[in-house]
């Protein structure tokens, strides 16, 4: 269990973590290397008008491509708050969280494993 805001009370446990303050176009967290379940988080307070969205890399963060829904067919975007768990299968793949349309305020995002 990883920890997220505030102050810890605790070490985080997550294996891989990446968080940024998303408060521009194309703002991203780093990239994060990713094989099995990962956990997708998005704090969005009211002030933040925009859309994060999820990407994924096959070779090592030259290219990204978007991952417009899961295996349960949820779009993987945040326009508010929210968090979703994903199965990756592949090994090697990089994961981060982007914001891909932006108006005004910022998001928190964090990618974890």
């Amino acid at each position: 269990m990883g920890t997220f805001g505030g102050t810890p009370q605790k070490a985080d446990l997550a294996r891989e973590v990446a968080t940024a303050t998303l408060g521009a176009l194309n703002a991203a967290t780093a990239g994060v290397l990713m094989h099995g379940l990962l956990n997708l988080t998005v704090l969005v307070p009211s002030a933040f008008v925009g859309t994060v969205l999820a990407e994924r890399s096959f070779d090592g963060g030259a290219t990204w491509a978007p991952l417009w829904t899961d295996a349960y067919g949820v779009q993987l975007t945040f326009a508010a708050a929210g968090t979703v768990t994903v199965l990756e299968a592949e090994a090697g793949v990089l994961w981060r969280l982007r914001c891909s349309a932006y108006t005004s305020g910022s998001a928190t995002a964090r990618v974890s494993q």
